[in-house]
């Protein structure tokens, strides 16, 4: 198992927003390895690295649309990052190493408009997505 990072609550948590920045940009850097090994027994797959909805880094306090905020989960092979603004949810879905080797990933958030961040995503020095997400 891990930990999983969260954020304060209420406006105090506003600092993890590109928008509330004064360059209108932040970014997260960490590093993550997967042990082979069947994590949650009992779901529909068997061993291998694929593992389903297991919240470990965000800045929500639930999984559903009502609370916004975003969350990083995975998602069978691969991660997903989650963003809800209350009503709306939007996913931006990337690849992650199952080699059991350790892999550096950097998100970048960037402020486009008052409504809109574009979010970059790198996995060893590579972006492997980018997206607009249309919430703030």
């Amino acid at each position: 198992m891990g930990v999983r990072a969260q954020s304060p609550a209420g406006s105090a948590s506003d600092m993890f927003n590109a928008n509330s920045t004064p360059t209108g940009s932040i970014s997260y850097d960490f590093k993550y390895r997967l042990h082979q090994d069947n994590v949650w027994a009992g779901l529909s797959f068997t061993g291998g690295y694929a593992f389903w909805y297991n919240y470990f880094m965000g800045k929500d306090a639930a999984s559903n649309s009502a609370d916004a905020g975003w969350h990083l989960y995975g998602y069978n092979a691969n991660l997903r990052l989650r963003f809800q603004d209350g009503s709306t949810t939007q996913e931006l879905e990337f690849t992650r190493g199952t080699d059991g080797s350790w892999h550096h990933y950097t998100f970048v958030f960037e402020k486009v408009t008052n409504t809109s961040t574009n979010v970059s995503v790198y996995l060893d020095g590579g972006r492997v997505a980018s997206q607009v997400i249309p919430m703030g």
